[in-house]
C-alpha cells in the first residue's frame, strides 16, 4: 500500500509557498514513521485556511498541525491581556512591538471548523476527540513554548487534555519522536471515526487544479512565444485578440523573459484585480523564481503608476488637484 501525499513528495519543492526548513523536517518525519494507512496533506486549500499539516486515518482519526519556525530567543515574544477577549501575543524588536497571529487560536479555528462543517457526520458531542490539534516549534523549546502560550492553551483545555492538543518544541523533532509530537498515532481503532467522515473531510482536502497548475511551466504556442521571446525593431509591440486568445499568457511570459535577462520590469494595467492572475502565470516561467517575479518586476495598477509617478517627480500636489477637481465637475452627473 502507497501512503497518499498531496500534493505528491515529488511537487513538494515547487509549492507556490515553499516549505520552511522546519516544516520539511515535520514532513519527513510524519512520511516516515507514520503508518501508510494515514493520508498527508500538505498546505490544503480547507475553505482557504491553509494549515500546514492535515493527518487523515478512516479508521483512527483527523489531526490538524501548525509549524512555526520561531526562535523564541531571537526577540521579544510576550502576551498581553485583552479585557474581556483572548489574550494577545505580541513581538518585541529594536524597540519596535508588533501584534503576531496567535497560533493556538489559529488551531483551535482549523479543529472547530473541521468539526462543524468539513465532517458535518461527525457526532456533535464527543466527535471533537478524534480531531487532534498540534503544535511544533523546530528551533525552540518545549518549556519556551508553553510558558509563552499558556495563557492560549489554557483557554481551549490544551493543558487539561494535551493528547489531543499536543505541543512539541526541538528536543521533540530532532529526536524524530513522533509519539511526543502526535500522541495519537498510537492509537490502532477508534469509535468515532470511519471512512465515510474521511471521505467527508477528504473532499476539503484535496489539492485543487488551479493551484497545481501553478506549478506546471507555462505552455505557449508558436505566436504567444514570439511575443514573449522577440523584440520589435521600434521596441514598441501592440498585441490584439478575443478574451481567451492568450494575450495575458505572452504578456506574463515577456515580463518573466525580460527579467531573466537581468532587465528593470513594469508591468501597468487598468485592471487592479489581474495583477495577481499575471503574477501567477509569470512566476511558472522556467528561468526565474517566484520570489523574483514578485520582488524584482514593478506591477501597478495604471493610476498606481500614475500616482507614483508624480510622488517621485515632486508633484504630487498637482496629481491631487486633478483628481478633486474631477469629482468636483462630475459630482452631480448621476443627477
Amino acid at each position: 500500500m502507497k501512503r497518499r501525499v498531496s500534493p505528491s513528495i515529488e511537487e513538494l519543492d515547487k509549492l507556490c509557498t515553499p516549505l520552511t526548513s522546519g516544516e520539511r523536517r515535520v514532513f519527513d518525519i510524519f512520511n516516515e514513521q507514520l503508518s501508510e494507512d494515514w493520508e498527508i496533506y500538505v498546505q490544503p486549500h480547507m475553505n482557504n485556511l491553509r494549515p500546514d499539516f492535515v493527518l487523515l486515518n478512516p479508521e483512527i482519526g483527523i489531526a490538524v498541525f501548525e509549524v512555526k519556525d520561531w526562535d523564541l530567543d531571537a526577540m521579544g515574544y510576550f502576551m498581553e491581556g485583552n479585557g474581556s477577549g483572548p489574550p494577545v501575543l505580541y513581538g518585541k524588536k529594536n524597540s519596535s512591538k508588533f501584534r503576531l497571529e496567535n497560533p493556538v487560536e489559529k488551531l483551535q479555528l482549523y479543529k472547530q471548523e473541521i468539526h462543524d462543517l468539513y465532517c458535518p457526520r461527525l457526532n456533535s458531542s464527543s466527535g471533537i476527540a478524534c480531531i487532534t490539534s498540534g503544535l511544533i516549534f523546530p528551533f525552540s523549546a518545549k518549556e519556551s513554548i508553553q510558558k509563552l502560550l499558556h495563557s492560549s492553551l489554557d483557554q481551549i483545555s490544551a493543558l487539561t487534555w494535551p493528547q489531543y492538543y499536543p505541543v512539541s518544541g526541538m528536543d521533540e523533532v530532532n529526536a524524530g519522536d513522533l509519539k511526543s509530537i502526535f500522541p495519537e498515532s498510537c492509537r490502532e481503532s477508534s469509535k468515532l471515526m470511519n471512512p465515510a467522515l474521511a471521505s467527508d473531510l477528504r473532499n476539503w482536502l484535496h489539492e485543487p487544479e488551479f493551484s497545481a497548475e501553478q506549478r506546471r511551466p507555462l505552455r505557449l504556442n508558436k505566436r504567444q512565444a514570439e511575443v514573449a521571446t522577440s523584440r520589435t525593431d521600434s521596441g514598441y509591440r501592440r498585441v490584439k485578440g478575443p478574451a481567451g486568445s492568450g494575450k495575458s499568457l505572452a504578456l506574463a511570459a515577456r515580463a518573466a523573459n525580460l527579467l531573466s535577462e537581468g532587465k528593470d520590469v513594469l508591468v501597468v494595467t487598468y485592471n487592479i484585480t489581474i495583477l495577481n492572475y499575471l503574477k501567477d502565470l509569470a512566476a511558472r516561467w522556467p528561468s526565474v523564481s517566484r520570489k523574483g517575479i514578485r520582488s524584482d518586476i514593478t506591477w501597478l495598477n495604471y493610476h498606481q503608476w500614475c500616482k507614483r509617478i508624480c510622488t517621485e517627480t515632486g508633484c504630487l500636489h498637482l496629481y491631487k488637484a486633478f483628481w478633486r477637481r474631477h469629482f468636483e465637475e462630475n459630482e452631480d452627473l448621476g443627477g
